[in-house]
Order: structure tokens, then C-alpha cells, then sequence
């Protein structure tokens, strides 16, 4: 109970800091009682008094277990063994009791080990809750305990085999799935403590498995274990279950076993292996094939360079040398072949590994990788794989592609001796290609950075056409040609590939436009259009990617989306006829990258597109731009925004524009200097024709942008639409209104934001109402704003979260109803389009109820004054129905559901007082 009571206190201490209870007393009285018992089983020459104190202490820790394993300190932990052990290890009461029972099975060891043995295996039957016992066990005792488990282990897994055996012949597949799941937990605990051991390199484990190790070599080489019978020896198939069980423990067996392990003795346990179920060696893992070449090579990338320059050295004679299988009889040729197969599959996943890591890592050492380091210090061995390369068949591929990965990482030198060496040696031309082809095109690539950083590259653009070239004719040369396995990874290389591709095609597209040299638009249109193509031609002939790391897909979606918009900026020019055709076909290799992505990366993608689009909104379709912090009141002279500075914001909304300028006020705006063309454009001086041509290309570049972009992230998905409303209400209300979903009062609304003690409470008003102002002239100038959000609303309520967008639009209207020199006149046509269009947005959007559309018929027909109160009582009954309660509803709705949310739209429940 003392120790119950103190590790719960402990860990209420752990979990809740403020936790006021003390435990200390309590750890003490364990501590205390502990050392007494352990002084008591000093005294004693019995082994009565410590088999009652293990069987106690197994009583406990599984107690222990039970009573804390799903507390919350244990949860973030892991609920595992190994990190349970830790946790309980942590706490000052359960390590005395652990120094008790290590005491006692210290005593039993020396005197009765198969008693105590067989009280530890009572305490497995608990399950779950004594697995962390064994690790404390296993290593506080390595040598006896786990010489026992090993033999225990491997007398039931003959047991398994043997059984699994019956039911299949029986064909009893139901029998034969229950058995599998009833051995699945038993081998739990012991390969959970092999890997715990194994993970710690430790010694006297390494002793064990070698010793069990022989003596299983010894029964297969003198052919008595062959054979699945009772008497049978499986101490290597055993093994090599452990080792399907973790990549630690297949990384310790290698380090300090591989000697043991000779071509006959693989061959045997093959044979042997063959006569038992794989289900019984290897676990089931998805998207691995359930065969011992997969989990080999999917164990390849847990080793280190000496593992697997020594599993390569085991695993090539089985691949290429025909006389190793010459001792199989008949009977077993089949498996011969299947086991051939398995090793070239193997060696060659080795060699593009190999290769891999040579191409990826800048400062690859060549000394410090054992397989290609023996070729850069024995000229012997250098031979040799020259020599092989120029056979045919499986082994002249792995040799070439072995001595390409060689050149990559050796550098020049090196890689001229290759070529000597095959020159020397050759004896027809197709083996002159073949060294040819393996070092020069290394060369080729150490030197591909360099062309391209000092080649007139606005129209040089051959080095991504030869990387073009060498992909397509490793994608169409024969089984048997030299390009076929060589293998130069490109699509495996993407991400690095086309970062550094595209980041150096958008260098170029600004250079060609702003090149002073270029002065004729039809060349460099001609010069744009060639550097495009060729780089569509390459990305879609190296794809489609594999799935990229989030470093390079982030990477990739801002580059494909800067690159989408810089020719976006050219469709719909008349004097660049191409453009338009350019930028659909440079779609396809982005949608390529995106099919094959996660659907995160689409989104990435989807936020990159539109950022782009923002800050490049008035360069492409005309209007301002969306940073209007940068250019309005409140962030001009770093928020410290003058009176004067907030009331000609105001003039942008003065109604006075909606009736027309004064002559006079325009009279005083013509300069007395000369006009330029260009600046006459655009003045108001001049007649439509200049004036309606610009208006054509920026419609022609939003119905691209429209109809070609939008589509692909604006599909009736929640989770879209919904990334898609925040992004957008992030953007344009930044930090002024972006999490303003709550209305107050009117009269407060426009005095609460931005307090400053030096204003008065006009001034206030007027700076919420620029912020409102601002928030209107962005969704109003930036063409695209209303588009988007009518796609938003098409899914409820993905429209709710553009809330601060609607607030601040309806309350830029409010604001001209209520300042209107004129109270008494109708409001013009302009305004009340504004108007309308937030009524139909709001209504297919379910933000407003379909009985209060009515309210923008009534407003078309009255003054000023009687719409503004109209538009007062419309701002109530949503200061009334929208809160955050409302938003946290939808939040945890959209948790819940995976498609449209099980909301129905709010029902009015708000008295007006115009009825």
C-alpha cells in the first residue's frame, strides 16, 4: 500500500505541479522497508524467504502497471514497455522495491534457477503489464535471463512451425489463424527484449546469440536439423525471426555474428526455412511484400556502411556465382533460382543506396564507405569490378551501375582510370560503350552547375535538354543496353532536381524582361517561349515524382506558384500570341507534381497560388494592390496616424464621387506640362479606346486565372473551401479585423479598435471606419475576391469564417448611408450594386436566412437615411445571432464530419423594428 500510494502521489506531482500533497515521507518508509527486507534475505541461507519475495514483487509490478498505465503521464510517455520502464524507473518508491527484487533474483539465480524462472514466466501470463518487467530483468541480468529466454524462445517456436505445419496440411485455416495470433503475443515480450538489448550493444548478449548461433551452424552442417521434425534444431530460423522482428536487432546480428555465416550454412537454413510458413517468421506489414528479399531490403536503410558492405559481400556470391548452388540436389533447384533472384534484388537496392547517398550528400567521403572504399585502396578489386562489368547478363548491370556510383564519388582521377581500364580491356566496341557511358556521364554531371551558371543560358539552354535526352534514353533503350541500368536517378531526384530548376528558370524570365539588350518584344517573346518549353519538356519527362519531404514539396509549391503567376502576366497580350498556350501547357507538369503529392502539399500549393496572386494583384489584373496596410491610414507613420491622413481615407468612400466631379476640381488637376501617351491612358482626358483595351487583356488573364487555376482548389470539399475562407480573410484584414467575428454595438463598433489617448472620439470613429474602408477597397479592387468567396459559399459554413470580410463590407456601406451630405436623396446605382452583391453572396453562403433578402428590395426604393436604418437593424440581428459560440459550433461540426457539415442555417428569431 506504501508503495501504491506513494508513486500515485508521485505522479500526481509530475502530472500537476501545483500538486500540494508531499510524498517524501512516504518514499522514505518504502526505502526503509525495502532495505530491510533486502537486510533480512542476507541473513538467510534459505530460498524460501526470496521465492515469496519475487513472487510478492511480480504480485506488485503488475499491479503497478495496471493501476498507472493510463494515467496521463504514462499516455504522453507511450504506452509501451521500454518507455513505462523509464517512467516507473523515475519514481524513488518503485526503484526500491526494484533493488529488492533484483536482490532476490540475484539469490535465485545461484541457487534455484528453474524456480525462479518459472515464477517469472506465472508473472508473463499477466500480459501486457509485465513486459516492462522483463527489460528491468533482462538488464540487470543479461547473460542467464536472456540464455534462457533464447532457449525457451526457440523450443516454442519449433512448437509453432511444427503446429502451423498440421493445419495446413489439414487445411484447418481457421485453426491456423488462431494459433498465429496466440504465438503473435507470446514472442511479443521476448522480441521486445532482444531489441531493448540489442539497441544497448550489449555484451553478454552478443555472447549468447553467438554461442546458440554455433551450435545451430554445427546441426545444419552436419545435416541434422534440416528436416522440420521434433528433433529438429530451428536456432537460425529462430534468429531470424528476431531479426524480422526490428532493424536493431538485424544491425547487431551483422556486427558481431556476420564471420559465422558462410555460403553453406545460408543455403541450409534456406532449405530449411522453405519447409515452414513464412507467417511464422515474418510479421505482416503494409506496403511491404510478405517475402524475405522485401524485408531485407527495407531493412537497408537501418544499417550502417560496414553492415552493409558486409551483408553485400555475403549476399554476391548467391547472385553471380553459379557454383554455389552446385551443391543442392535436384529436388531444390527451384528454390536455388528464387534464392538467386532474391540476391540480385538485394545488391542491387544495396548499389542504389549506394549510389544515392553519393549524388545527395555534397561532402560524400569515400574512405569513410566500406564497399567503395576497398575500390579506392585495392586496384585489385578496381579490376575486378571492371572485368565484371564487361560480362553479360545480371552481373555486367550491377558492376557498371557499381562503377558509375564509384566515379560519382571518387572524383576525376579515379574515374580516368576507369575509362583506361576499360579501354585496356575491351575487346569489341559494346564494351567501350559500356565505360563510356559509366564515367563520362558522371563527369558530364560534376560539371552541369558550372555550364549552367556560365552559359548564355536566355537562349543556351542544351544542358537541360541533354538531362532530358539521358532520362529519355534510359526510359526506351532495350532490357540489355548499357542505359538501361545505369540508372541516373533523376526521377528519384526530383525535389532537388527541380528546385534548383525552377528557381533558376524564374531568375531567368526576370532577366529576359528587364534585359536592355532585348529590344525587339517579338525576340524576347521568342526567348521566353524557348526557355519554357524546354522546361516543361524536362519536368514531365522526369515525372511523376515520389512522394517528396515536406522541406522540398513546400519549396516546390512556392516556386510553381510564382512561376504560374509570371506567365499569367503575359496571357492575353495580343503582341505575345504564344502566351496563352504557354501557360496552359506549363499546368500540366504542376498538376503532375500535385497528383502525386499528399493532399497537404495541394493546399500548400493552393495558399502559395493565391499569395502570389495578392501581392501581384495590380501588376496582373489591374486595380491595388491587396497589401493596403502598406498604403492606407493605420499603418502610415507606423500607426501613429495623423487626422488629416484618416479623413482623406475617407474621401475614397465620399458619396461625392458617385455623383461626379466638379469641373473646377478637375480643371485644377491638369498639369501644365506635356502628356505622354502612356500617362494620358488612363487620365479621364482622352476617349475609351486605349483605355478599353487594357480592360480586355486584364479580363482575358482573370478568365485564365479563373477557369484554369481556380478549379483546382476550389472543389466541394469542407476541408478546402474551409482553407481556403481563412487564408482569404487573412490576407486582406491582416491584423486589423482578421478575428473580428463578433459585432457590438454599432456606435461602439467604430470606437472600440486602435484606442489612442491623444484622439478624440471623432477621430475614432473615423479610424475604425478606415480599417472597414480599406478591408472594402481590397475585396473591391482585387478582381478576384468576389469569385472566390461565391465558391467559398458553396459548401456550408465554410462562408461563416469570411465573416470579418462581410462585416467590414457592410459596414463601408453603412458608413456612406450615415455620412451622406444628402440624407434625403436615393442612393446611386453604384452602391447598391455593392449591396446586391453581398445580399446574394450572404444568402448562398447561409449566413443570411432567405425571408431577409427582402431587405435589399426595400432599400432600392428609399433615401439615404431610411436605408441606413434598415442596414442598422440588419447589423443587430447578426450582433445577435454571431458570436464565437457560433464559430466553435462549426469548428467542432467540421471535427466531427469528414464531408459538409450537419449544421442548418440559423433562423431568425430577431424582432426589426422598420415592421
Amino acid at each position: 500500500m506504501l508503495t501504491h500510494e506513494a508513486t500515485h502521489l508521485y505522479f500526481s506531482k509530475k502530472e500537476n505541479p501545483h500538486f500540494a500533497t508531499d510524498h517524501g515521507g512516504l518514499e522514505r518508509a518504502v526505502r526503509r522497508l525495502a532495505s530491510s527486507f533486502e537486510a533480512l534475505l542476507s541473513s538467510t541461507d534459505q530460498r524460501g524467504l526470496p521465492l515469496q519475495v519475487l513472487k510478492y514483487m511480480c504480485s506488485l509490478f503488475v499491479e503497478i502497471c495496471q493501476c498507472n498505465y493510463e494515467r496521463p503521464i504514462a499516455k504522453q510517455a507511450g504506452i509501451a514497455p521500454r518507455p513505462l520502464l523509464h517512467l516507473f524507473e523515475s519514481s524513488a518508491s518503485i526503484m526500491s522495491t526494484l533493488k529488492l527484487f533484483d536482490k532476490a533474483l540475484a539469490m535465485l539465480l545461484e541457487c534455484a534457477q528453474e524456480e525462479c524462472f518459472n515464477i517469472l514466466m506465472d508473472g508473463s501470463q499477466q500480459g501486457f503489464c509485465f513486459d516492462w518487467v522483463w527489460l528491468h530483468v533482462a538488464a540487470s541480468f543479461p547473460g542467464p535471463v536472456m540464455s534462457f529466454l533464447l532457449k525457451m524462445g526457440a523450443e516454442e517456436f519449433k512448437q509453432y512451425a511444427l503446429t502451423i505445419a498440421s493445419h495446413e496440411q489439414q487445411g484447418n485455416q481457421a485453426a491456423a489463424f488462431e494459433t498465429h495470433q496466440l504465438y503473435k503475443q507470446k514472442f511479443m515480450p521476448l522480441a521486445e527484449t532482444f531489441t531493448y538489448l540489442a539497441s544497448k550493444r550489449n555484451a553478454e548478449l552478443s555472447c549468447v546469440t553467438r554461442e546458440m548461433l554455433i551450435k545451430g551452424i554445427e546441426r545444419l552442417e552436419n545435416g541434422d536439423g534440416a528436416a522440420l521434425t521434433n528433433t529438429a534444431d530451428l536456432s537460425v530460423p529462430f534468429l531470424f525471426k528476431m531479426v524480422a522482428s526490428s532493424p536493431d536487432v538485424l544491425r547487431f546480428l551483422v556486427q558481431h555474428a556476420s564471420e559465422l555465416v558462410k555460403s553453406s550454412v545460408i543455403l541450409k537454413a534456406c532449405i530449411q526455412m522453405s519447409q515452414i510458413s513464412k507467417h511464422c517468421i515474418l510479421p505482416v506489414v503494409p506496403g511491404v511484400a510478405h517475402t524475405y528479399t522485401a524485408f531485407l531490403k527495407q531493412f537497408l536503410c537501418f544499417l550502417n556502411v560496414e553492415a552493409i558492405a558486409s551483408l553485400l559481400d555475403t549476399a554476391l556470391p548467391f547472385a553471380f556465382d553459379e557454383h554455389v548452388f552446385d551443391q543442392l540436389s535436384p529436388p531444390n533447384q527451384q528454390l536455388s533460382i528464387a534464392v538467386r533472384d532474391g540476391a540480385v534484388e538485394l545488391v542491387n537496392e544495396i548499389v542504389s543506396i549506394i549510389t544515392s547517398s553519393a549524388h545527395s550528400q555534397p561532402l560524400f567521403a569515400i574512405n569513410e564507405n566500406d564497399v567503395l572504399g576497398r575500390c579506392a585502396i585495392d586496384s585489385l578489386k578496381l579490376k575486378e569490378y571492371v572485368a565484371g562489368a564487361m560480362c553479360g547478363g545480371e552481373r555486367g548491370k550491377f558492376n557498371i551501375r557499381f562503377l558509375y556510383a564509384f566515379c560519382v564519388a571518387a572524383g576525376p582521377m579515379k574515374t580516368y582510370e576507369v575509362i583506361v581500364r576499360f579501354i585496356l580491356d575491351a575487346k569489341d566496341k559494346q564494351e567501350v560503350l559500356k565505360g563510356l557511358a559509366t564515367a563520362i556521364i558522371c563527369l558530364f554531371f560534376a560539371g552541369l552547375a558550372m555550364e549552367a551558371v556560365d552559359a548564355d543560358t536566355s537562349i543556351n539552354v542544351t544542358w537541360i535538354e541533354n538531362l532530358k535526352t539521358l532520362n529519355e534514353w534510359q526510359k526506351t533503350a532495350s532490357e540489355e543496353h548499357p542505359f538501361k541500368y545505369i540508372r541516373f536517378e533523376m526521377t528519384r531526384l526530383y525535389g532537388q532536381l527541380m528546385t534548383y530548376l525552377l528557381g533558376w528558370t524564374r531568375d531567368e524570365l526576370d532577366r529576359i524582361e528587364n534585359d536592355a539588350n532585348i529590344t525587339n518584344a517579338s525576340e524576347r517573346d521568342e526567348i521566353r517561349t524557348n526557355v519554357m518549353l524546354t522546361v516543361i519538356g524536362f519536368s514531365t519527362s522526369i515525372g511523376p515524382p515520389p512522394v517528396l519531404k515536406p522541406r522540398l514539396a513546400y519549396k516546390l509549391c512556392a516556386q510553381f506558384a510564382s512561376l504560374l503567376i509570371t506567365l499569367l502576366k503575359f496571357a492575353g497580350d495580343d503582341e505575345q500570341s504564344d502566351s496563352f498556350s504557354l501557360f496552359i501547357s506549363a499546368c500540366g507538369p504542376v498538376v503532375q507534381f500535385l497528383d502525386s503529392q499528399a493532399v497537404y502539399v495541394r493546399e500548400q500549393f493552393a495558399t502559395h497560388f493565391i499569395d502570389e496572386a495578392f501581392s501581384r494583384a495590380q501588376e496582373i489584373f489591374g486595380g491595388s494592390s491587396v497589401d493596403v496596410w502598406e498604403n492606407d491610414v493605420w499603418s502610415k507613420n507606423n500607426g501613429n496616424a495623423g487626422r488629416g491622413d484618416l479623413e482623406g481615407a475617407m474621401k475614397q468612400m465620399n458619396v461625392r464621387e458617385d455623383f461626379g466631379e466638379s469641373l473646377f476640381d478637375r480643371a485644377r488637376k491638369i498639369p501644365i506640362g506635356k502628356w505622354n501617351p502612356s500617362d494620358m491612358a488612363n487620365c479621364g482626358l482622352i476617349g475609351k479606346g486605349i483605355r478599353r483595351v487594357q480592360k480586355v487583356k486584364l479580363q482575358a488573364r482573370y478568365y485564365v486565372f479563373s477557369s484554369y487555376c481556380m478549379g483546382w482548389f476550389m472543389e466541394r470539399l469542407v476541408k478546402k473551401k474551409l482553407l481556403m475562407a481563412i487564408t482569404l480573410t487573412d490576407r486582406i484584414c491582416k491584423e486589423g479585423l482578421a478575428w473580428s467575428f463578433v459585432w457590438g454595438e454599432w456606435e461602439l463598433e467604430r470606437e472600440a479598435a486602435h484606442r489612442l489617448a491623444s484622439l478624440d472620439l471623432e477621430t475614432f470613429i473615423i479610424i475604425r471606419s478606415a480599417l472597414y474602408i480599406a478591408v472594402a477597397n481590397t475585396v473591391s479592387d482585387v478582381c478576384f475576391v468576389w469569385s472566390m468567396m461565391s465558391a467559398i459559399a458553396e459548401v456550408h459554413p465554410c462562408l461563416w469564417y469570411c465573416i470579418p470580410l462581410l462585416k467590414a463590407v457592410l459596414a463601408s456601406v453603412m458608413i456612406q448611408f450615415e455620412n451622406s451630405p444628402s440624407q434625403k436623396s436615393s442612393p446611386p446605382k453604384k452602391l447598391l450594386d455593392t449591396l446586391d452583391r453581398w445580399f446574394l453572396l450572404a444568402r448562398k453562403g447561409k449566413v443570411l436566412p432567405a425571408q431577409m433578402t427582402i431587405f435589399f428590395d426595400v432599400i432600392t426604393g428609399v433615401t439615404y437615411r431610411e436605408g441606413f436604418l434598415i442596414l442598422l437593424d440588419l447589423w443587430r440581428y447578426f450582433q445577435s445571432v454571431v458570436n464565437m459560440h457560433t464559430i466553435t459550433a462549426f469548428n467542432e461540426a467540421l471535427e466531427r464530419s469528414s464531408g459538409v457539415a450537419p449544421l442548418k442555417p440559423i433562423k431568425v428569431l430577431f424582432k426589426f423594428s422598420f415592421f
